[in-house]
């Protein structure tokens, strides 16, 4: 029975304003799998601030890293990797086989921005962790220790473009004998449509990532309805929960908190690191 480690980032945490014209902090995320055979498949990581913690996980759990797959570029997602890589005592605890990301050169955020500094860090993390580099397609799989990963939306290089960095989230599944989870990073709407669209009879799964950090701005009742899980991981700080409640998203609201009312199990980041069993 494969594992999944809910990783509690600091910035979980959190608890002051949140929403309504307050300064955002997201809520990071970071997660483990733990195969049958030992082997562990990193997903992000969290802030820079994570590093430690995350790394300590890491090597509780034997110190090397299989697969890091990093979803999008994010601080919050991708950081603690790089911090790792810039602390040579936590280097050597960590070892990293294969790192997985798409990080497209020409993309332009939607404050004008390029994504040069993130492309920089990458070629950094490759050059201090000698890792092997994959740059994913939609519809590829890799495969980790009887584990199918398989990804259903990744960005194109040329595109898309004056948009958050959030559009270009990989949503994959991992899978294995007839279990099956769902990873969304922070997808938009547009993503998760064209996942539904293309895919939506190899989305049903036991568990799902909530994109976003499971805030109310995400929402398609297809794509959800699809994947029909009944365990949900959602990394979110404890202000971002609230803040989810409150309304603030209108009618999608009641979608995501009918969600999280309705599913038999439900781990929140800010409760803390935790193990999740599960079939996979």
């Amino acid at each position: 029975m494969a594992k999944i480690i809910q990783y509690a980032t600091e910035a979980s945490f959190f608890d002051g304003p949140f929403g309504g014209g307050a300064p955002w902090l997201s809520a990071g995320m970071g997660y483990l799998i733990v195969t049958d055979g030992g082997k562990l498949i990193a997903i992000d990581g969290g802030h820079e601030a994570d590093c430690a913690g995350f790394a300590a996980l890491i090597e509780k759990l034997g110190g090397e890293v299989d697969t890091w797959i990093l979803t999008h570029p994010h601080r919050d997602h991708y950081r603690a990797l790089r911090g790792i890589c810039l602390d040579e005592a936590l280097l050597r605890k960590v070892k990293v086989g294969k790192i997985v990301y798409r990080f497209p050169e020409s993309f332009i955020d939607d404050e004008g921005e390029p994504i040069d500094y993130a492309l920089d860090h990458m070629n950094e993390i490759f050059a201090r962790t000698g890792a092997e580099r994959i740059t994913p397609s939609e519809g590829d799989e890799i495969f980790a220790d009887g584990l199918n990963i398989k990804f259903l939306c990744t960005p194109t290089d040329d595109g898309p473009t004056n948009c958050s960095p959030n559009d270009l989230s990989l949503i994959f599944t991992v899978s294995g004998g007839t279990g099956r989870a769902v990873f969304t990073g922070d997808a938009d709407e547009r993503s998760l449509e064209h996942v539904y669209k293309k895919y939506k009879d190899e989305l049903k799964a036991d568990v799902l990532q909530m994109p976003h950090h499971g805030l109310c701005d995400t929402g398609h009742r297809g794509f959800y309805g699809a994947v029909g899980a009944d365990t949900l991981l959602i990394p979110i700080s404890k202000a971002g929960h609230r803040c989810m409640r409150s309304g603030i998203y209108g009618d999608r609201t009641d979608l995501i908190c009918g969600m999280e009312d309705g599913a038999e199990k439900v781990y929140l980041a800010y409760r803390g690191t935790t193990e999740i069993e599960i079939i996979i």
